[in-house]
């Protein structure tokens, strides 16, 4: 089953200094003259973001897949994880393979724990120097529905 959730970041927790094309973790200053909206700068956080997972998620010796996998554990090895990007922010493609699975991840959206997942991976990913802020995350009670439906018998 896979469940679609969509991140979308605050505008106000990025800057472009963050999101330089550097990947040292050296300081870079902000230039005035350049005039970049907080749009751009989400843009360019989002593009990093995917690209590093399609990095990572490609290669088991991947510098970073130490600390992903370590993120991605609370959700269980029945729940893997593919990262899209969307015109308005991030899609996570959650594959679950049971009704454990889909309830367990239901479990971490309630308690708000998938959020702070969500933020940890995104700091991750983008190696950015402070934590993400996510503006909206979301899974309509709806879709859930359906999808434990999914795993449901047939009755007869």
């Amino acid at each position: 089953m896979v469940i679609g959730v969509h991140a979308e970041l605050a505008e106000w927790s990025l800057t472009q200094a963050e999101f330089s094309d550097s990947d040292d973790n050296e300081d870079v200053e902000d230039d005035d003259s350049e005039d970049v909206s907080s749009v751009d700068v989400v843009s360019q956080a989002d593009a990093r973001i995917v690209s590093r997972w399609r990095e990572v998620s490609a290669n088991e010796k991947h510098e970073m897949r130490q600390d992903v996998d370590e993120i991605l554990q609370p959700l269980g090895s029945e729940t893997r994880l593919v990262v899209m990007e969307r015109v308005s922010g991030i899609a996570f493609l959650f594959i679950c393979m049971t009704l454990a699975a889909v309830m367990n991840l239901r479990n971490h959206w309630r308690s708000r724990k998938l959020r702070d997942i969500v933020k940890k991976l995104f700091t991750v990913l983008s190696r950015a120097t402070r934590t993400f802020y996510i503006n909206r995350l979301t899974w309509p009670l709806t879709q859930f529905e359906l999808q434990s439906s999914f795993f449901s018998p047939v009755p007869g």
